[in-house]
């Protein structure tokens, strides 16, 4: 299997500098994993690649102390950065908002509230519709770019998805020899460039 990697630095909204390791394999998948400045995992997201213009999300996530910051904000948005060749491609996930395992073993409880609301935000604020498999049948004039199928992208049937189109629009990054500078690091970094 050939894999590109490539290196992407951004600083998230707390002005700290986060640094990510990307895995492109060409129409398999993409995955990203950030890191602080102290090389503490902070956030990844993994994408496969379907048939018919469609890519599943398979997990995006930030770790509860980074939560707040903008990173997966970051990712997704390098994520679009990197499809942006396919353009027209849908993006569709598992809508499953919650926490890992290492969340619940170091005591860190967050309300099914709570981690409803953040995801929905997160989700609406990146271009992904929340749809219920009800609501998509009552109004499928809404959602003309999913089908009914698109429930079942996942292991298992969900009766709700997060989906969105890849449309063509400008993204806040440039590459340099593999390397990806967020502008918000090109900004504060350009003499060292």
């Amino acid at each position: 299997m050939d894999f590109i990697e490539k290196q992407a630095y951004f600083y998230d909204n707390k002005n700290n500098l986060q640094y990510a390791e990307i895995i492109v394999s060409e129409k398999k998948f993409i995955g990203i994993k950030s890191f602080d400045e102290n090389n503490n995992p902070t956030g990844y997201m993994l994408i496969f690649f379907h048939p018919n213009n469609r890519l599943f999300l398979d997990t995006i996530y930030c770790y509860d102390e980074f939560r707040q910051s903008g990173i997966a904000t970051k990712i997704s948005e390098l994520a679009d950065y990197l499809l942006k060749d396919y353009i027209g491609y849908k993006i569709i996930g598992e809508y499953k908002p919650g926490q890992l395992s290492t969340d619940k073993e170091n005591n860190i409880k967050r309300s099914k509230e709570e981690l409803e609301k953040s995801a929905r935000k997160f989700y609406e604020k990146n271009g992904y519709k929340v749809i219920k498999y009800a609501d998509y049948l009552n109004n499928k004039e809404m959602y003309d770019y999913i089908i009914a199928d698109d429930f079942n992208i996942c292991e298992n049937t969900s009766n709700i998805i997060v989906a969105k189109k890849l449309i063509e629009k400008e993204y806040p990054f440039t590459e340099k020899d593999d390397i990806i500078y967020h502008n918000n690091y090109l900004r504060q970094n350009i003499k060292k460039l």
